[in-house]
């Protein structure tokens, strides 16, 4: 025989609350998975957008700075080539220049004009960010020679004076005299400011098509970190950028060096093997053997989406990374996610504490009908059971009031059956009693004279001699 607890453990109750309880979880799971599906999803398309938006971002603001020496040069080329521009006047030549250099952008440091001839004209500016007019041609003997401007660009005092320049073994006049086409030149060390610098040259030819210089507008790279920091610092992601050709830093937003002199004096440029940002270098080297644009890192539990981008342009070719911060666009969807996963697991507790609660209240009467049971198994036939619940269990309350009215009815009925019957049974036994006594009294006497019969005498006569006195 089943033992209570065991039928306990199979009751309607605990059967009807284990239903409840599993269902309502696989249906919070369900929703959970669906939700974090999504979740998941949504995540994805917000940094696959951030990361194409920054990375746009980044590419325009390359373009804008790149191509302010590139306009440059195309705006003022048409002064020389039209031969409105005399080199042999001092003065106008100064005006001409520091001219343009006071309009120019910040990043531009110097604006220049190289001849066939090996004369150099130009303006820079020097480390007080004031313009000096810059020449080199027969006149000084081929020496460089620097003179401050005024603010009418009139000469002033002469500040400085180096050695011969001939502007003809430069990078930036060789390579526009060669393509014959607006160009940049390679990447190099600023001969004064302790900074990477880049020129934008444009050919110049005269009305009858005869190459007579070259024209080149002089940018230092340092200005092109600060750009990009700008462009990132409100998009949490950082910005690295390599020559395709030699992997050498070109720019960064990481405060990293793009550059470093030795204790003697010497310019190093650094390259990616420099760099201590592990997933910059995996991100670039993935790019480089299996051309993989698009790779998702995980440094210190942070995600990084990373995009790697070229920019080429007029003979610059490089090679851009750009890694976006997950935490910073998904924080505000991770923060809702984890309020719904502790809201939904008190309403769950909640949930199931109210149903237990529920249950036990629909199921009480049928404990009490149980109970009642019990009672009238054991003869108490006045037990009731509550119908005041208009539903099934009331139903089955009045079936067993029903029931228990005509067992009652049955069983008094029954008891006074035996009863009559029992009286009757006794009745008969005491007829049969005295009949049987008058029968024996008959077979001892003789019914003619009445007197003891044979037997009699017999009987006791056995009886004497079996039992002497």
């Amino acid at each position: 025989m089943e033992t209570m607890s065991h039928l306990l453990n199979r009751s309607i109750k605990n059967q009807i609350r284990n239903l409840f309880i599993s269902s309502l979880l696989v249906t919070m799971c369900i929703i959970s998975l669906i939700i974090f599906y999504y979740w998941k999803v949504s995540i994805d398309g917000i940094m696959q957008y951030a990361q194409e938006e920054t990375a746009q971002a980044v590419l325009q603001g390359i373009k804008d700075f790149v191509d302010v020496p590139l306009k440059l040069n195309e705006n003022n080329r048409y002064f020389l080539e039209k031969g409105l521009l005399d080199t042999n006047n001092e003065d106008n030549t100064a005006k001409f220049f520091g001219g343009v250099m006071r309009s120019a952008d910040e990043n531009v440091y110097s604006f220049s004009f190289g001849t066939e001839a090996g004369e150099y004209y130009g303006v820079r500016k020097n480390t007080d960010n004031q313009l000096e007019f810059m020449k080199s041609n027969k006149q000084t003997d081929g020496r460089s020679v620097y003179y401050l401007l005024d603010d009418n660009f009139k000469l002033r005092n002469l500040t400085q004076q180096l050695g011969k320049f001939d502007p003809r073994t430069r990078d930036w006049y060789i390579v526009a005299k060669e393509e014959q086409y607006p160009a940049f030149s390679d990447i190099y060390q600023h001969f004064i400011m302790k900074d990477l610098a880049i020129s934008a040259s444009y050919p110049v030819f005269d009305e009858d098509k005869n190459f007579i210089g070259v024209l080149g507008t002089h940018i230092t790279l340092n200005k092109l970190n600060d750009e990009l920091k700008d462009i990132v610092k409100n998009r949490r992601a950082k910005v690295y950028i390599f020559e395709e050709k030699s992997g050498k830093i070109v720019a960064n937003t990481e405060n990293a060096a793009n550059f470093t002199i030795d204790e003697s004096g010497n310019f190093h440029r650094d390259s990616i093997e420099n760099i201590k940002d592990d997933i910059i270098k995996k991100a670039y080297y993935l790019y480089k053997d299996y051309k993989k644009n698009n790779t998702k890192e995980v440094k210190n539990g942070e995600n990084f989406y990373i995009k790697m981008t070229e920019y080429r342009n007029h003979g610059i070719r490089w090679i851009i990374v750009v890694a976006v911060q997950e935490n910073y666009y998904v924080a505000a969807i991770k923060k809702s996610i984890w309020i719904s996963v502790a809201l939904s697991t008190i309403i769950l507790l909640i949930s199931i504490y109210m149903s237990a609660k529920k249950i036990d209240q629909y199921l009480l009467p049928v404990y009490d009908l149980i109970g009642i049971t019990k009672k009238f198994s054991a003869g108490n036939f006045r037990a009731k059971a509550e119908t005041s619940q208009k539903n099934e269990i009331g139903i089955l309350g009045e079936a067993f009031n029903n029931m228990s009215e005509h067992l009652a009815i049955l069983i008094n009925n029954l008891e006074q059956k035996v009863q009559e019957r029992t009286n009757e049974l006794e009745k008969k036994n005491q007829i049969l009693s005295e009949t049987k006594e008058k029968l024996e009294h008959s077979l001892q006497i003789d019914f003619l004279t009445e007197l003891y019969n044979r037997r009699f005498l017999i009987e006791n006569l056995e009886k004497m001699m079996c039992f002497p006195l």
